[in-house]
């Protein structure tokens, strides 16, 4: 069900998309339905902030008014959800959380092909297929 890990130290996430994290939240009980007309500037942040403060469960309220998308609420609102979503994986503090999302808003990219190469060492010949990059390179300049 995980996501596949390609850098070394990677963790995996448990979900491959939104609806299957919120079917898992619907099945815990997690997530509360709301089929009523709900006004998406007043009513919503009402309902999300009393769910907050009382621990309560997501809210994806199906008929947001003027609008033809449901809205989602309250989705990270709580540790037990943010845990879910990263497979079930205790958080030992709120920085590693911090790092983890400045990890995925600011990914670590190689700034060359020759960078990926020696970076990634999973290739049987990676200091052979370094010097070839490096040649044809310079073959390009």
């Amino acid at each position: 069900m995980g996501a596949a890990c390609v850098r070394p130290g990677c963790r995996r996430v448990s979900f491959h998309d939104l609806r299957s994290y919120l079917d898992r939240l619907s099945a815990r009980d997690d997530l509360l339905q709301i089929g009523v007309p709900v006004d998406p500037v007043l009513e919503s942040t009402s309902l999300c902030l009393r769910a907050l403060r009382e621990q309560g469960p997501a809210l994806l309220m199906r008929q947001a008014t003027g609008s033809r998308h449901p809205l989602l609420g309250n989705l990270f609102g709580h540790r037990r959800r943010i845990e879910m979503a990263l497979g079930d994986r205790p958080l030992s503090s709120l920085r590693e959380l911090g790092q983890l999302l400045a990890r995925l808003k600011e990914p670590d990219w190689p700034g060359s092909m020759r960078d990926s190469t020696l970076r990634h060492s999973s290739a049987t010949n990676s200091r052979y297929a370094a010097m070839k990059i490096s040649r044809l390179s310079l073959k390009c300049r």
